[in-house]
């Protein structure tokens, strides 16, 4: 049987109308998160770079222990950035991964890969400790980066 190629068969790709592709989940929200004094300053850092002029803060990485909440204040911000109007694309480190390397095994599904990463306003990677200890990930900011930046080809 032949395998099929299509991009919506391999990755959660949201629609033309949809402004989040992945994981955000639209009941997670700065208004139901429980603040606790561990977390109270990611939450306040958290609303600092919405609140920044879009851009800004190219990077935000939160760091903490299970149960902290990272997840849910992810999750919020991406939901406020797509009230925004802001296509935001959130995934887990591992699901990205296994996108690329779906992505790279299949040149059919590559540019799709790319279309779907590029193609973002914003890119929510949660979970990033998965690419710790992996070699070819030493540096985890680096192919979430390089996606962002535009392709020229001779």
């Amino acid at each position: 049987a032949e395998q099929s190629t299509d991009v919506r068969d391999v990755f959660d790709v949201a629609d033309e109308t949809a402004p989040i592709s992945g994981l955000a989940d639209p009941s997670r929200t700065f208004e139901n998160f429980a603040i606790t004094e561990a977390n109270r300053d990611t939450v306040l850092f958290c609303r600092f770079v919405l609140d920044s002029k879009f851009g800004e803060h190219p990077a935000l990485f939160i760091a903490g222990n299970a149960g902290t909440g990272k997840t849910h204040l992810l999750q919020a911000m991406a939901n406020v950035l797509s009230e925004r109007r802001l296509r935001v694309v959130s995934a887990s480190a591992e699901q990205f991964t296994s996108e690329m390397v779906a992505a790279l095994r299949d040149q059919a599904l590559l540019q799709a890969f790319r279309d779907k990463y590029r193609g973002c306003d914003v890119l929510i990677l949660d979970e990033i400790e998965f690419f710790e200890g992996k070699e070819r990930y030493a540096e985890p900011s680096q192919t979430p980066d390089d996606l962002c930046q535009p392709s020229f080809t001779a």
